[in-house]
């Protein structure tokens, strides 16, 4: 791992550990920095530094071969005799740049030309590797470079690209064993190596679902927060932990409407049963709710859309049309819905008897205390205010 990305590594930790629960949206945005430096600083080095190589080598060479045309016709036949002497030397050292200048200026050149499509060929190949590790095909490279092992810096591009398994294989590492920001280190240092960009899109991912759902947070919504935390399937950095933190907030915070209608349809989603017909209004405000039974849901909403009363009404002809036993099956999925990380809905059913017998005192239910009442109408109406 290069000192630079320890270091954006360390100031990540270091910034984020020591306000986890106070200042989640800064962390995320540090987090987005981290990633997105570490994509720039690996794009644009070795392709732009491998394509300057391969110009350079063009260039070099052209400038030989004109060098040696003008140069040929200067020389005694002992010099030339020499020169093609020298060109052989060097062909046998594989110090081809220096063999097909002699070649060339020996005045003889034709007696060489198989010598010289042999170098032309290690010239195409090598330009051919450098392109391939350009584009991200280490591997196909490699292959190429080991044939023409001695031919300039052949040997250092396999060096080069050894390395990167390296990196590759350490990420792969890390990545199995959820350490996903230092994972992301190794496989922008692979290169491209195997299936490293992939590896790199996937830890992206999960970063921009994690950010998401910090943002959520930082807005109070810890029930949609939590459901995009348990999306990532893993432990991303400190997910868990800030899954434990919504839910704590969640015990002493009021459900939000939306999400209360949503949790209830969702329950019911088997049984067609939802709350379908009536009005939310707007933040601070009272709104009334219906389901398609015909039990209503009124109440108050403070000026986040967050539930602080709620009454659950069963007029007398809607107890009527129920089943033995609905009221029961009705008043735990209500109460269930008030906030759905306290417990789960079979803890709630199995002690919906006290929750309906608690009296005008209630039972306290999260943040929310319930209470029942039957009215002389013949009306059975289960309330829930928000207690702080």
């Amino acid at each position: 791992m290069s000192s630079r990305f320890t270091k954006s590594l360390d100031n990540v930790y270091l910034n984020t550990r020591t306000e986890r629960n106070n200042r989640v949206g800064l962390r995320s945005v540090r987090l987005y920095y981290f990633i997105k430096e570490e994509r720039q600083m690996h794009s644009k080095s070795k392709p732009g530094f491998i394509r300057l190589n391969t110009l350079a080598l063009a260039a070099a060479l052209a400038l030989a071969c004109t060098l040696a045309l003008l140069f040929c016709g200067c020389q005694s036949k002992a010099e030339r005799e020499k020169l093609a002497e020298e060109g052989l030397l060097y062909y046998k050292n594989l110090d081809f740049n220096n063999a097909k200048r002699c070649f060339l200026t020996c005045g003889d050149s034709y007696k060489y030309t198989e010598y010289l499509e042999s170098i032309a060929e290690y010239e195409k190949l090598y330009a051919q590797a450098v392109e391939l590790v350009s584009a991200g095909k280490p591997n196909e490279a490699r292959a190429i470079f080991i044939g023409i092992t001695g031919y300039l810096n052949s040997a250092d591009f396999v060096e080069y690209i050894d390395s990167l398994k390296v990196h590759y294989d350490s990420g792969v590492k890390l990545y199995e064993s959820g350490r996903y920001l230092e994972a992301y280190s190794s496989f922008a240092d692979a290169c491209g190596y195997e299936s490293s960009a992939a590896y790199l899109r996937n830890i992206e991912d999960l970063l921009k679902v994690y950010n998401e759902a910090v943002e959520l947070m930082n807005v109070g919504n810890y029930e949609d927060a939590v459901l995009l935390f348990q999306s990532l399937n893993t432990e991303f950095e400190n997910s868990d932990d800030l899954i434990e933190t919504c839910r704590s907030r969640l015990a002493v915070s009021p459900v939000l409407l939306n999400s209360f209608i949503k949790a209830y349809n969702s329950e019911y989603s088997s049984e067609g049963i939802r709350i379908e017909a009536g009005s939310t209004g707007e933040p601070g405000s009272q709104f009334a709710l219906r389901d398609t039974r015909g039990i209503l849901f009124t109440g108050l909403t403070d000026e986040f859309g967050r539930i602080t009363y709620i009454t659950c009404r069963f007029e007398p002809e809607v107890l009527e049309s129920l089943e033995p036993g609905s009221v029961s099956t009705v008043a735990a999925h209500f109460i269930h819905a008030l906030n759905t990380h306290t417990c789960s809905l079979d803890s709630v059913t199995a002690d919906i008897s006290s929750y309906l017998n608690a009296g005008e005192n209630g039972r306290l239910y999260g943040c929310m205390n319930v209470s029942s009442l039957s009215e002389n109408s013949g009306a059975f109406v289960i309330s829930a205010g928000y207690e702080k």
